[in-house]
């Protein structure tokens, strides 16, 4: 089955669980014809008996399954229980049998254990207060905590939180292409954040046998498995954009991806030019950050254009141009599409550089349609700890007077170094080798001072 079926799948397989008053109290799922999973406190709230019930509710609930057959409800009763208890591994889970045939376009979800699961890109659909008719919500998977729960958050600064009226929903990892998990918790202690606690498979499957066979070994595929060992991202820029290219990074790790960067990867002693190819290539994507500095530099082009030459078509979207300084791409990056951070205010430019990154822009609920009124929203601060990297301010006159003249320097230090470099590298005398390098250290040195000095300006 492909995976656009097995998403397919996932959505007929959702259920909408039912209070005797209409109200809707969570969610629930297919796991084969008949059989269905949901939380224990799910079922509690739609019969109206305590959290805590430790026997298993005799009294059968109503459900619905909203994305295939909307208002078509079914009777299930309770044939598995492991109540709320916090002191119990596996608790409030709770296994329904249905009564009578689902709606006839229903499918039981694809269930898979993964062991391995940290910033799986994850989707879920639950029915939030106020939101009977549900939404989607988006996030990446964390890890395993001690009570055996998992980790998932919402890493971005717009979208939907996961609160009460997701429990009981699957959990969709958009890496396995299957169901790894049940909802079963907001994080409550830190209202401010997005986090919220998924059951894992493996231990859905444990605790009731029922399961069995539908539940699949998640193999990573050989290309993934190759890939262990790669970077995420490979940053490259000119020296004159450090600061944007460090706060480019930091964010990326800030939000799970790995990355190579060469202000915190190249280290003294290390072969400049091995270090880069070695970078390049053991990573799965190379972020180009755009300015004219960027594009005027010799050293800069071999980087982005390994990656182009590895993707000429863009299909795999192996080079990710970033542009941080208003220029104008030509030649072979002129078609490609950059993320444009210009102008952006710091929160912003994270939200739009996580949002390009993305596999896709879709949108995972509806969009409004054009005529409709937009509700006012208040306006949300981007409210987080201190970054060391803080984001690249807009300059006065005066500075963008001086950032032109330490540019105008760094370039001709930039040309000065490469031109000595070629000397170097066709040189086999090796006095005249040694005091080329010894040029070439005075010229870094003073680099590194000119880039300290843009830097300052933009801090």
């Amino acid at each position: 089955m492909a995976e656009t079926n097995y998403r397919q799948a996932f959505k007929a397989a959702i259920a909408r669980i039912y209070h005797p008053t209409g109200a809707i109290v969570g969610a629930g799922f297919l796991i084969s014809d008949r059989y269905l999973l949901t939380c224990a406190h799910v079922v509690t709230a739609a019969l109206g008996i305590p959290t805590e019930t430790v026997e298993p509710p005799a009294v059968s609930l109503e459900l619905d399954f909203p994305l295939i057959a909307p208002g078509q409800k079914v009777k299930a009763r309770v044939v598995f229980w492991q109540p709320v208890n916090s002191t119990q591994a596996g608790e409030d889970i709770a296994g329904l049998l249905l009564e009578a045939d689902p709606p006839m376009d229903s499918q039981p979800v694809r269930l898979m254990a993964a062991e391995e699961m940290w910033n799986h890109p994850f989707q879920i659909f639950g029915f939030p207060s106020k939101r009977d008719e549900g939404i989607w919500a988006s996030g990446v998977i964390r890890d395993r905590l001690a009570n055996g729960w998992v980790q998932i958050e919402d890493i971005k600064a717009q979208g939907q939180a996961i609160q009460p009226g997701f429990s009981g929903s699957p959990i969709w990892d958009e890496v396995v292409e299957g169901v790894v998990g049940m909802a079963v918790a907001a994080d409550k202690k830190r209202e401010e954040t997005k986090t919220a606690f998924m059951i894992p498979t493996a231990i859905l499957q444990q605790v009731w046998p029922e399961l069995g066979q539908s539940v699949q070994q998640s193999i990573p595929p050989q290309q993934d498995m190759d890939s262990q060992a790669m970077k995420d991202f490979f940053i490259s820029y000119n020296r004159a954009d450090k600061q944007y290219a460090e706060w480019i990074a930091w964010t990326l790790k800030e939000a799970g991806y790995s990355v190579v960067i060469q202000a915190w990867d190249f280290r003294p002693g290390g072969n400049f030019v091995l270090e880069m190819q070695r970078a390049a290539a053991e990573s799965q994507k190379t972020i180009a950050v755009l300015s004219e500095s960027y594009l005027k530099a010799s050293y800069t082009q071999p980087e982005w254009a390994a990656a182009f030459a590895n993707d000429p078509q863009s299909l795999e979207r192996k080079l990710i141009p970033v542009r941080v300084k208003e220029c104008k791409p030509e030649g072979m990056l002129r078609p490609i599409v950059y993320i444009d951070l210009v102008g952006l205010s710091e929160a912003d430019a994270k939200q739009t550089l996580l949002e390009g990154l993305k596999p896709s822009g879709e949108p995972v609920q509806k969009p409004m349609f054009p005529e409709a009124k937009i509700p006012e929203q208040t306006p949300v601060s981007d409210q987080s700890v201190a970054e060391p990297k803080a984001f690249p301010s807009a300059l006065s006159r005066v500075q963008q007077i001086k950032e032109k003249s330490l540019q105008k320097r760094l370039d001709k230090l930039t040309t000065d170094y490469e031109e000595l470099a070629k000397q170097r590298d066709y040189t086999t005398n090796v006095v005249a080798r040694n005091n080329l390098e010894l040029q070439l250290e005075a010229i870094a040195l003073d680099l590194d001072k000119v880039a300290a000095e843009l830097d300052a300006l933009g801090a």
